[in-house]
Protein backbone atom coordinates (compact mmCIF):
# COMPACT_ATOMS: atom_id res chain seq x y z
CA UNK A 1 0.00 0.00 0.00
CA UNK A 2 2.67 2.31 0.45
CA UNK A 3 4.70 4.04 -2.39
CA UNK A 4 8.23 3.01 -3.33
CA UNK A 5 10.48 5.90 -3.62
CA UNK A 6 13.36 6.73 -5.53
CA UNK A 7 15.67 9.70 -4.67
CA UNK A 8 18.42 10.95 -7.12
CA UNK A 9 20.61 13.48 -6.90
CA UNK A 10 22.98 15.82 -8.90
CA UNK A 11 20.65 14.87 -12.28
CA UNK A 12 22.11 17.58 -14.44
CA UNK A 13 25.34 15.01 -14.92
CA UNK A 14 22.87 12.35 -15.83
CA UNK A 15 23.34 11.40 -19.45
CA UNK A 16 20.90 10.20 -22.29
CA UNK A 17 20.45 6.56 -21.53
CA UNK A 18 19.94 6.80 -17.78
CA UNK A 19 16.96 9.61 -18.29
CA UNK A 20 15.58 7.20 -20.72
CA UNK A 21 15.25 4.52 -17.77
CA UNK A 22 14.01 6.79 -15.10
CA UNK A 23 11.09 7.60 -17.96
CA UNK A 24 10.60 3.71 -18.81
CA UNK A 25 10.32 2.77 -15.45
CA UNK A 26 8.02 5.08 -14.56
CA UNK A 27 5.82 4.59 -18.03
CA UNK A 28 6.08 0.75 -17.60
CA UNK A 29 4.50 1.42 -13.41
CA UNK A 30 1.62 3.31 -15.05
CA UNK A 31 0.92 0.93 -17.72
CA UNK A 32 0.93 -1.95 -15.20
CA UNK A 33 -1.86 -0.21 -13.03
CA UNK A 34 1.03 1.18 -10.14
CA UNK A 35 0.27 4.51 -10.65
CA UNK A 36 1.02 6.50 -7.74
CA UNK A 37 2.81 3.96 -6.22
CA UNK A 38 6.27 4.53 -7.09
CA UNK A 39 7.45 8.12 -6.85
CA UNK A 40 10.62 9.38 -8.31
CA UNK A 41 12.33 12.82 -6.59
CA UNK A 42 15.38 14.01 -8.46
CA UNK A 43 17.20 16.61 -7.35
CA UNK A 44 19.36 19.02 -9.99
CA UNK A 45 21.25 22.51 -10.18
CA UNK A 46 18.62 24.37 -12.40
CA UNK A 47 21.60 26.88 -13.16
CA UNK A 48 22.88 23.83 -15.51
CA UNK A 49 19.96 22.52 -17.01
CA UNK A 50 19.01 24.69 -20.35
CA UNK A 51 15.32 24.18 -22.01
CA UNK A 52 17.84 21.74 -24.51
CA UNK A 53 19.11 19.69 -22.05
CA UNK A 54 18.20 16.03 -21.72
CA UNK A 55 17.00 16.12 -18.69
CA UNK A 56 14.39 18.80 -19.03
CA UNK A 57 13.62 17.36 -22.71
CA UNK A 58 12.79 14.02 -20.83
CA UNK A 59 10.65 15.97 -17.76
CA UNK A 60 8.88 18.14 -20.28
CA UNK A 61 8.28 14.10 -22.66
CA UNK A 62 6.98 12.89 -19.18
CA UNK A 63 4.56 15.82 -18.08
CA UNK A 64 2.13 15.19 -20.89
CA UNK A 65 1.78 11.72 -20.05
CA UNK A 66 -1.51 11.35 -18.71
CA UNK A 67 -1.09 9.25 -15.28
CA UNK A 68 2.54 10.79 -14.77
CA UNK A 69 1.92 13.62 -12.44
CA UNK A 70 4.96 15.87 -11.93
CA UNK A 71 5.40 18.51 -9.53
CA UNK A 72 8.26 20.80 -9.99
CA UNK A 73 9.61 22.51 -6.05
CA UNK A 74 12.33 25.09 -6.50
CA UNK A 75 14.66 25.18 -3.70
CA UNK A 76 15.87 28.69 -2.43
CA UNK A 77 18.23 29.53 0.60
CA UNK A 78 16.75 29.55 3.85
CA UNK A 79 14.84 32.68 5.11
CA UNK A 80 15.88 34.52 7.72
CA UNK A 81 14.36 32.78 10.64
CA UNK A 82 15.48 29.72 9.53
CA UNK A 83 19.04 31.19 9.40
CA UNK A 84 19.20 32.97 13.39
CA UNK A 85 17.75 29.51 14.62
CA UNK A 86 20.48 27.57 13.11
CA UNK A 87 22.71 30.05 14.39
CA UNK A 88 21.08 30.23 17.99
CA UNK A 89 21.52 26.08 17.73
CA UNK A 90 25.39 26.43 17.20
CA UNK A 91 26.74 29.10 19.42
CA UNK A 92 24.03 27.90 22.31
CA UNK A 93 22.44 31.58 22.59
CA UNK A 94 18.65 32.61 22.82
CA UNK A 95 17.32 33.46 19.24
CA UNK A 96 17.03 37.10 20.53
CA UNK A 97 20.54 37.49 21.01
CA UNK A 98 21.67 36.17 17.78
CA UNK A 99 19.14 37.97 15.74
CA UNK A 100 21.97 40.94 14.53
CA UNK A 101 24.09 38.49 13.98
CA UNK A 102 21.98 36.59 11.77
CA UNK A 103 20.35 39.27 9.69
CA UNK A 104 24.01 40.11 8.65
CA UNK A 105 24.75 36.40 7.58
CA UNK A 106 21.50 36.06 5.64
CA UNK A 107 22.30 39.15 4.31
CA UNK A 108 25.73 37.99 2.64
CA UNK A 109 24.78 34.35 2.05
CA UNK A 110 20.84 34.76 0.73
CA UNK A 111 20.23 31.89 3.21
CA UNK A 112 22.06 29.25 1.40
CA UNK A 113 23.10 26.71 4.30
CA UNK A 114 26.73 25.60 3.09
CA UNK A 115 27.18 29.52 2.77
CA UNK A 116 25.59 29.88 5.98
CA UNK A 117 28.48 27.15 7.46
CA UNK A 118 31.72 28.31 5.68
CA UNK A 119 30.72 32.31 6.21
CA UNK A 120 30.58 31.87 10.05
CA UNK A 121 33.44 29.80 9.78
CA UNK A 122 35.43 32.51 8.37
CA UNK A 123 34.62 35.00 11.04
CA UNK A 124 35.82 32.68 13.63
CA UNK A 125 38.88 32.56 11.71
CA UNK A 126 39.29 36.12 11.29
CA UNK A 127 38.30 36.82 15.18
CA UNK A 128 35.22 38.67 13.85
CA UNK A 129 33.11 36.23 15.75
CA UNK A 130 35.25 34.70 19.35
CA UNK A 131 33.88 33.02 22.49
CA UNK A 132 34.39 36.11 25.06
CA UNK A 133 36.00 34.53 28.45
CA UNK A 134 34.11 37.95 30.27
CA UNK A 135 30.90 37.33 29.18
CA UNK A 136 31.27 33.75 28.97
CA UNK A 137 29.67 33.59 25.21
CA UNK A 138 30.22 34.08 21.62
CA UNK A 139 30.68 37.90 20.83
CA UNK A 140 30.77 39.94 17.53
CA UNK A 141 30.33 43.11 16.38
CA UNK A 142 27.27 42.94 14.01
CA UNK A 143 28.65 46.79 11.99
CA UNK A 144 32.37 45.62 11.54
CA UNK A 145 31.18 42.11 10.09
CA UNK A 146 28.38 43.50 8.05
CA UNK A 147 31.24 45.49 5.78
CA UNK A 148 32.97 42.17 5.23
CA UNK A 149 32.74 41.57 1.20
CA UNK A 150 31.57 38.30 0.59
CA UNK A 151 28.55 38.70 -1.13
CA UNK A 152 30.32 38.63 -4.50
CA UNK A 153 31.08 34.67 -4.26
CA UNK A 154 31.42 32.54 -2.02
CA UNK A 155 33.93 30.59 -3.99
CA UNK A 156 36.67 33.04 -2.96
CA UNK A 157 35.66 31.84 0.37
CA UNK A 158 36.16 28.11 -0.55
CA UNK A 159 39.46 28.97 -2.64
CA UNK A 160 41.13 30.80 0.35
CA UNK A 161 40.13 27.73 2.77
CA UNK A 162 41.89 25.50 0.13
CA UNK A 163 44.95 27.83 -0.19
CA UNK A 164 45.41 27.48 3.43
CA UNK A 165 46.00 23.16 3.16
CA UNK A 166 49.27 22.02 3.40
CA UNK A 167 51.22 22.02 -0.46
CA UNK A 168 50.77 18.46 -0.93
CA UNK A 169 47.18 18.12 0.02
CA UNK A 170 45.99 20.88 -1.97
CA UNK A 171 48.04 18.68 -4.98
CA UNK A 172 46.39 15.59 -4.36
CA UNK A 173 42.64 17.38 -3.46
CA UNK A 174 43.62 19.32 -7.54
CA UNK A 175 43.98 15.88 -8.89
CA UNK A 176 41.05 14.69 -7.20
CA UNK A 177 38.70 17.36 -8.84
CA UNK A 178 40.00 16.41 -11.82
CA UNK A 179 37.43 13.36 -12.04
CA UNK A 180 34.20 15.30 -10.69
CA UNK A 181 32.62 15.67 -7.08
CA UNK A 182 33.01 12.12 -6.76
CA UNK A 183 35.82 9.74 -7.73
CA UNK A 184 35.72 5.66 -6.71
CA UNK A 185 38.38 3.50 -4.13
CA UNK A 186 38.78 1.40 -7.15
CA UNK A 187 40.32 3.99 -9.34
CA UNK A 188 42.59 5.70 -6.27
CA UNK A 189 43.96 1.99 -5.80
CA UNK A 190 45.66 2.90 -9.56
CA UNK A 191 46.74 6.23 -8.72
CA UNK A 192 50.18 5.14 -7.56
CA UNK A 193 52.73 6.87 -9.31
CA UNK A 194 50.78 10.49 -10.42
CA UNK A 195 53.19 13.54 -10.66
CA UNK A 196 52.75 17.06 -10.45
CA UNK A 197 54.00 19.54 -13.40
CA UNK A 198 57.17 19.51 -11.38
CA UNK A 199 57.56 16.08 -11.20
CA UNK A 200 56.85 16.20 -7.29
CA UNK A 201 54.94 12.59 -6.15
CA UNK A 202 51.32 13.06 -5.10
CA UNK A 203 49.29 11.12 -2.68
CA UNK A 204 45.81 11.47 -3.93
CA UNK A 205 44.40 9.06 -1.49
CA UNK A 206 46.43 10.41 1.59
CA UNK A 207 44.90 13.59 0.74
CA UNK A 208 41.24 12.61 0.68
CA UNK A 209 41.67 10.99 3.94
CA UNK A 210 42.85 14.60 5.29
CA UNK A 211 40.17 16.15 3.70
CA UNK A 212 37.74 13.70 5.45
CA UNK A 213 39.22 15.01 8.73
CA UNK A 214 38.41 18.63 8.03
CA UNK A 215 35.27 18.14 6.54
CA UNK A 216 35.81 19.15 3.32
CA UNK A 217 35.64 15.44 1.92
CA UNK A 218 32.79 12.65 2.59
CA UNK A 219 33.77 8.96 2.53
CA UNK A 220 31.82 5.88 1.81
CA UNK A 221 32.65 2.57 1.61
CA UNK A 222 33.64 2.55 -2.36
CA UNK A 223 34.62 5.93 -3.44
CA UNK A 224 35.33 9.30 -1.80
CA UNK A 225 33.44 12.61 -2.48
CA UNK A 226 33.61 16.11 -2.36
CA UNK A 227 31.62 17.38 0.78
CA UNK A 228 30.04 20.19 -2.09
CA UNK A 229 30.17 20.77 -5.65
CA UNK A 230 31.72 24.56 -5.01
CA UNK A 231 34.51 22.94 -3.23
CA UNK A 232 34.82 20.60 -5.57
CA UNK A 233 35.30 23.60 -8.39
CA UNK A 234 36.98 25.91 -6.58
CA UNK A 235 39.69 22.88 -6.09
CA UNK A 236 39.80 23.05 -9.72
CA UNK A 237 39.70 26.30 -10.38
CA UNK A 238 43.06 26.25 -8.22
CA UNK A 239 44.68 24.67 -11.47
CA UNK A 240 45.67 27.40 -13.62
CA UNK A 241 43.36 26.91 -17.45
CA UNK A 242 46.47 26.20 -19.32
CA UNK A 243 47.51 23.54 -17.43
CA UNK A 244 44.14 21.56 -16.94
CA UNK A 245 44.93 19.35 -20.03
CA UNK A 246 47.83 18.30 -18.98
CA UNK A 247 46.51 17.07 -15.25
CA UNK A 248 43.79 14.98 -17.34
CA UNK A 249 46.46 13.72 -19.29
CA UNK A 250 48.72 12.70 -16.50
CA UNK A 251 45.34 11.46 -14.84
CA UNK A 252 44.26 9.37 -18.32
CA UNK A 253 47.96 8.12 -18.70
CA UNK A 254 48.32 6.85 -15.12
CA UNK A 255 45.15 4.83 -15.89
CA UNK A 256 46.33 3.45 -19.12
CA UNK A 257 49.22 1.94 -17.71
CA UNK A 258 47.60 -0.24 -15.48
CA UNK A 259 48.46 -3.82 -16.71
CA UNK A 260 44.34 -4.65 -16.23
CA UNK A 261 41.85 -2.51 -17.14
CA UNK A 262 38.36 -2.95 -15.42
CA UNK A 263 35.52 -1.28 -16.87
CA UNK A 264 34.83 1.19 -14.54
CA UNK A 265 38.73 2.29 -14.70
CA UNK A 266 38.38 2.04 -18.55
CA UNK A 267 35.73 4.55 -18.80
CA UNK A 268 37.05 6.78 -16.68
CA UNK A 269 40.63 6.52 -18.13
CA UNK A 270 38.99 7.61 -21.83
CA UNK A 271 36.78 10.41 -20.08
CA UNK A 272 40.86 12.11 -18.70
CA UNK A 273 42.18 11.54 -21.99
CA UNK A 274 39.96 13.37 -23.99
CA UNK A 275 39.16 15.99 -21.53
CA UNK A 276 43.32 16.91 -22.50
CA UNK A 277 42.37 17.40 -25.71
CA UNK A 278 43.76 16.40 -29.38
CA UNK A 279 45.88 19.53 -28.64
CA UNK A 280 47.34 18.66 -25.60
CA UNK A 281 48.64 14.80 -26.90
CA UNK A 282 50.84 15.87 -29.83
CA UNK A 283 52.75 11.65 -29.63
CA UNK A 284 51.45 9.76 -32.61
CA UNK A 285 52.68 6.79 -30.57
CA UNK A 286 50.22 8.40 -27.66
CA UNK A 287 47.31 9.12 -30.51
CA UNK A 288 47.49 5.35 -30.92
CA UNK A 289 47.12 4.14 -27.69
CA UNK A 290 44.33 7.10 -26.69
CA UNK A 291 42.41 6.00 -29.93
CA UNK A 292 42.25 2.28 -29.01
CA UNK A 293 41.54 3.15 -25.67
CA UNK A 294 37.69 4.71 -26.83
CA UNK A 295 37.61 1.98 -29.09
CA UNK A 296 37.44 -0.54 -26.38
CA UNK A 297 35.24 2.00 -24.05
CA UNK A 298 32.78 2.24 -27.01
CA UNK A 299 32.90 -1.26 -27.46
CA UNK A 300 31.87 -1.63 -24.44
CA UNK A 301 29.81 1.19 -24.46
CA UNK A 302 27.88 -0.96 -27.36
CA UNK A 303 27.54 -4.22 -25.90
CA UNK A 304 25.97 -2.23 -22.23
CA UNK A 305 23.18 -0.38 -25.14
CA UNK A 306 24.42 2.93 -24.21
CA UNK A 307 24.94 4.19 -27.96
CA UNK A 308 25.07 7.76 -26.83
CA UNK A 309 28.22 7.41 -24.88
CA UNK A 310 29.93 4.61 -27.52
CA UNK A 311 29.18 7.62 -30.28
CA UNK A 312 31.14 9.91 -28.03
CA UNK A 313 34.03 7.55 -27.44
CA UNK A 314 33.82 6.55 -31.17
CA UNK A 315 34.67 10.45 -32.44
CA UNK A 316 37.14 10.93 -29.53
CA UNK A 317 38.57 7.68 -31.32
CA UNK A 318 38.38 8.74 -34.55
CA UNK A 319 40.05 12.10 -33.51
CA UNK A 320 43.01 11.16 -31.93
CA UNK A 321 43.46 8.55 -35.42
CA UNK A 322 43.07 11.08 -38.33
CA UNK A 323 45.20 13.07 -37.02
CA UNK A 324 47.92 10.78 -37.75
CA UNK A 325 49.43 10.61 -41.09
CA UNK A 326 48.76 7.12 -43.38
CA UNK A 327 46.67 5.67 -40.04
CA UNK A 328 45.51 3.23 -42.30
CA UNK A 329 48.98 1.72 -43.17
CA UNK A 330 50.24 2.21 -39.84
CA UNK A 331 47.13 0.77 -38.02
CA UNK A 332 44.71 -0.74 -40.08
CA UNK A 333 42.88 -2.71 -37.51
CA UNK A 334 42.53 0.13 -35.24
CA UNK A 335 40.85 2.08 -38.48
CA UNK A 336 39.05 -0.32 -39.89
CA UNK A 337 37.13 -1.13 -36.29
CA UNK A 338 36.68 2.60 -35.44
CA UNK A 339 35.20 3.47 -38.68
CA UNK A 340 33.01 0.52 -38.75
CA UNK A 341 31.63 1.12 -35.58
CA UNK A 342 31.15 4.52 -36.53
CA UNK A 343 29.07 3.86 -39.02
CA UNK A 344 27.05 1.41 -36.83
CA UNK A 345 26.10 3.44 -34.50
CA UNK A 346 25.45 6.27 -36.52
CA UNK A 347 23.28 3.85 -38.13
CA UNK A 348 21.37 2.83 -34.80
CA UNK A 349 20.95 6.18 -34.19
CA UNK A 350 18.72 6.65 -37.29
CA UNK A 351 21.92 9.05 -38.47
CA UNK A 352 21.67 7.63 -41.78
CA UNK A 353 23.55 10.37 -44.01
CA UNK A 354 26.05 10.31 -41.18
CA UNK A 355 26.30 6.36 -41.27
CA UNK A 356 26.99 6.77 -45.19
CA UNK A 357 29.79 9.72 -44.80
CA UNK A 358 31.97 7.45 -42.48
CA UNK A 359 31.70 4.37 -44.98
CA UNK A 360 32.56 6.30 -48.30
CA UNK A 361 35.81 7.87 -46.38
CA UNK A 362 37.22 4.40 -45.63
CA UNK A 363 35.87 2.22 -48.48
CA UNK A 364 38.51 2.61 -50.47
CA UNK A 365 40.91 1.46 -47.85
CA UNK A 366 39.49 -2.00 -47.25
CA UNK A 367 41.71 -5.03 -47.85
CA UNK A 368 38.89 -7.04 -47.01
CA UNK A 369 36.56 -7.20 -50.21
CA UNK A 370 33.53 -9.14 -47.92
CA UNK A 371 33.98 -7.56 -44.89
CA UNK A 372 33.82 -4.27 -47.15
CA UNK A 373 30.45 -5.78 -48.80
CA UNK A 374 28.95 -5.91 -45.31
CA UNK A 375 29.67 -2.74 -44.34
Amino acid sequence: SHPALLLLDDLQWADTASNEIIGDILKFNDENGNHGRFVVVGIYRDNEVSASHPLAVKVSELDHEPNINITKIALGGMIGDDVNEMISESLRLPLRLTSSLSKVVHKKTDGNPLFVVEFLHSLVKEKLLYFSLTSKRWSWEADVIDLKCLKDDVAKLLTRKLLNLPPKMLEGLKCASCFGSQIFTSTLLCLSDVKSIDSKSIDVMGALEVGVECGLIERSVAMFQFSHDLIQQAAYELIPVVEQPWYHKMLGGVLVAQSRLDDTILFVAADQVNRAGIQTITDSKERILFAGLNLKAASKSMEQSEYDSALTYLNSGLLFLTCIPDHWGREYELSLNLFHKSAQVQYIHGNIDESMKVCPSSRPKFDNRTFAITV
